[in-house]
């Protein structure tokens, strides 16, 4: 029974996250179309995307967070910016290995630079040219 148990609970959270995946993508592509930028604080969105992202249930996944301390203004769509670096940090938690996820936020010449690296594989040559479709 516990084994039963686990297993609903396990698929209730696979569904969970995949209906908030299709919810989410469904409004990315409504706003994609509206193109309301504004001034955002992309640290503050890199908080709110993590703490959305990452998994309440254990274990937690190991993060390595370095962001710099100053707000880091850019010009974008708030809702837009978040889901794209929620769904970089579940790619990243799905198929990244067992090392950290690394996540870095730093201005270099006056440019925002977020870097998410994780320890997986990588994409196959074979798929490169098909990632961006």
């Amino acid at each position: 029974m516990r084994r039963s148990l686990q297993a609903i609970e396990r698929n209730a959270t696979h569904m969970s996250r995949l209906l908030n995946q299709l919810l989410s993508d469904a409004s990315v592509i409504h706003r994609s179309h509206l193109q309301r930028f504004a001034a955002v604080d992309l640290a503050e969105t890199v908080h709110q995307a993590l703490h959305e992202a990452l998994p309440q249930a254990s274990p937690a996944p190991r993060v390595q967070l370095a962001m710099t301390a100053e707000p880091v203004q850019v010009h974008g769509d708030a809702l837009l910016l978040r889901e794209a670096i929620k769904n970089l940090v579940d790619n990243a938690l799905k198929y990244g290995g067992d090392g950290p996820l690394q996540i870095a936020l730093t201005v270099e010449s006056g440019q925002a630079v977020l870097t998410i690296a994780d320890h997986g594989a990588g994409i196959a040559a074979a798929d490169a040219e098909r990632v961006f479709e």
